[in-house]
């Protein structure tokens, strides 16, 4: 194992700090301390004993990352500015790998992109709008049509000498992705043959160590990928309702570049591609975002009214104790409202021969916690 050298002051290495599973971002770019004395990465050698520092740094964060609950806060919050603004969620989740951030300057050469706050990676609302952009212009479907690129997006192409209109702000506003649950991340390596000649090609391209052939050997690289991740995708029309029609459009064509373009980085070797679409957790979201706008009495009243006779008299009948303890402080509230939506249709029961609806009967009225005066 490799002695830690982080690049502090004398006084903070001879305590380092020690990382206990709070912000991993912070942890993997700003505490790197695979140095040796000479303050150059540690390479494996058998000899000195040391492994290769880049891969051992990675190794530290090979793990689920993320809280849950604040996570599901976080994704909560999103979706509801979104519903809000009358826009949709797309839930989408990975095949495979997931790399991010791949640019950004670290020591193991291959950066990545983590969350400020919640120390996940996540896709940054300007790349989400990026890759729809790319899908359109592709014309993987449709032909390209600036006037719809100039009403989603703001212009009609990147190049401003080719825009025949101004630009403009567009009619979407593409929110962060965000994680949905803890993300599993791993270590991934590439193989560059030539990195001398992508480095010095231009310098002298017939020095042998530099021209590309195959008596080079490759140069393991480690970098750090999220395994499957499943990510939240918020769009808004920035004018409300003026673009109910045309959101469908762009969740629909941001599901295919999803599923056919990825998303992130070495998307054109099957990193970042999410083509299952987990219809299921969207319909959850929705629902705690329903159940936060509305007011308790609100959002009893429009349980109750979701009943149907037979769940009903199994509720108040033999699963009675599980929906007193599902509804906690709101019982009182939902009985009530279950008497003045169903009080005749119960009452009805006290002759049935279903043992349910007779429970169900027997409970409501003759309970002595509900006043039927």
């Amino acid at each position: 194992m490799n002695p830690p050298n982080p690049p502090l002051y004398k006084e903070m290495r001879e305590a380092p700090p020690v990382f206990d599973n709070r912000h991993h971002g912070l942890w993997y770019d700003r505490f790197f301390n695979q140095y040796d004395e000479q303050w150059q990465v540690y390479v494996e050698d058998k000899h000195r004993g040391t492994t290769d520092g880049k891969r051992a740094w990675i190794s530290t964060v090979e793990k689920d990352v993320g809280e849950k609950e604040a996570l599901q806060k976080a994704t909560d919050r999103l979706a509801m500015l979104c519903h809000f603004r009358k826009g949709d969620i797309h839930i989408a989740t990975g095949s495979w790998h997931f790399a991010t951030g791949l640019g950004n300057p670290h020591p193991v050469e291959n950066g990545f992109l983590w969350h400020p706050t919640l120390g996940v990676p996540y896709i940054p609302g300007a790349a989400v709008k990026g890759l729809l952009r790319a899908w359109l212009e592709g014309e993987w479907k449709e032909r390209r049509d600036n006037h719809k690129l100039h009403r989603w997006f703001g212009s009609e192409d990147k190049d401003p000498k080719k825009c025949d209109n101004d630009n403009k702000a567009g009619a979407f506003i593409f929110f962060d992705a965000l994680p949905l649950e803890p993300v599993t991340l791993k270590a991934d390596i590439m193989t560059p043959h030539m990195d001398e000649w992508y480095e010095k090609g231009g310098e002298n391209p017939l020095d042998q160590k530099v021209t590309p052939a195959d008596w080079h050997s490759p140069v393991p690289i480690p970098f750090l990928v999220a395994d499957k991740p499943k990510f939240m995708f918020p769009v808004a029309p920035r004018n409300g309702k003026e673009c109910a029609e045309e959101l469908l459009k762009v969740m629909k064509a941001l599901k295919s570049a999803l599923e056919w373009l990825g998303a992130g980085a070495k998307t054109a070797v099957g990193y970042g591609h999410m083509p299952d679409e987990d219809k299921n957790e969207r319909r959850k979201i929705l629902e705690r975002v329903e159940r936060a706008s509305m007011s308790d009495d609100e959002w009893v009243a429009d349980e109750v009214k979701k009943l149907n006779p037979e769940e009903l008299a199994k509720m108040l009948g033999k699963n009675r104790a599980k929906t007193k303890k599902k509804q906690g402080d709101l019982w009182p509230v939902y009985l009530e409202q279950v008497i003045k939506v169903y009080g005749e249709l119960i009452h009805s029961w006290e002759h049935s021969s279903i043992q349910n609806e007779k429970m169900a009967y027997k409970f409501i009225f003759k309970h002595k916690e509900i006043d039927q005066s």
